[in-house]
């Protein structure tokens, strides 16, 4: 996949992130970052679960 189409994925998740975050609830954007993940190329899903990872030992208390 080529940067811009990254980034136009990028772009759709963000715009449905901030668009629907109440009616997308915890389960729904975790979904959402699982969708977005499986096009990103294996470095930046490892950075994405990196960062998954960090917000989840953050908040998990």
């Amino acid at each position: 996949m080529s940067t811009s189409r990254h980034r136009a994925a990028l772009g759709e998740f963000l715009d449905a992130l901030v668009t629907r975050p109440q009616s997308l609830g915890v389960e729904g954007i975790v979904v959402a970052l699982v969708a977005h993940a499986q096009r990103l190329p294996a470095s930046s899903r490892r950075e994405l679960a990196r960062i998954g990872a960090e917000l989840t030992e953050r908040y998990a208390r």
